[in-house]
This record gives structure tokens, C-alpha cells and sequence, in this order.
């Protein structure tokens, strides 16, 4: 868990705390490559009154 930023499409840009989990797809190890492979899990929360739900296309920035 820790400090992220995501900057949403109108360029905005939203301080959040990221919690998020590189989940891995256990039959294909053999060749594993991180771009095919695998598959991010979790969780954003920000303390602003911006609503992320809706945030897509959003670019999430950590450090």
C-alpha cells in the first residue's frame, strides 16, 4: 500500500493511496511474461471529493 497519483482525462490530477496485488496466472509460469501474464488487484482511496468510479481512461502514477 502506498502514495499514488492518478490523472484523469481532463488532466486533473488526484492524490491517492493505492493498495493493489500483482496477481499471476498459475498455468503460465513456464513462459511468463509480465504484460500477458499477470493482472493487477486492488484497491484506490482518496481523501478528495473527486469521484474516481467513472475515472477512465485514467493514468495511475507511483512512485
Amino acid at each position: 500500500m502506498g502514495a499514488g497519483t492518478v490523472t484523469l482525462a481532463d488532466g486533473r490530477e488526484v492524490p491517492v493511496v493505492a493498495a493493489l496485488v500483482l496477481k499471476l496466472d498459475p498455468e503460465a509460469v513456464a513462459g511468463l511474461t509480465y504484460d500477458r501474464h499477470t493482472t493487477w488487484v486492488g484497491s484506490l482511496h482518496t481523501d478528495t471529493e473527486d469521484d474516481l468510479w467513472d475515472a477512465s481512461p485514467g493514468l495511475l502514477t507511483l512512485p
